[in-house]
């Protein structure tokens, strides 16, 4: 039971670390170092602006194909 948990949770995060580089924009990552993460929640944060700009960047592409359509 223990080694599926730890499975999860490494899976959990390696999925966090590819959002959070891919959406965070480099002056977001400048503090980021996920060697010294002191807590799930700090860990958290961070995922959580990524998706903040995920659903941005969602929206403007939204918005930009509509534009092109509709013209």
């Amino acid at each position: 039971m223990r080694e599926k948990v730890a499975g999860v949770r490494e899976n959990v995060i390696e999925t966090g670390l590819l959002e959070i580089y891919r959406f965070l924009p480099p002056p977001l990552l400048e503090k980021f170092d996920p060697e010294n993460i002191c807590s799930v929640s700090e860990f958290l944060d961070y995922l959580a602006k990524a998706r903040v700009v995920q659903e941005l960047e969602k929206e403007i592409l939204a918005r930009a194909i509509s534009e092109v359509f509709s013209a």
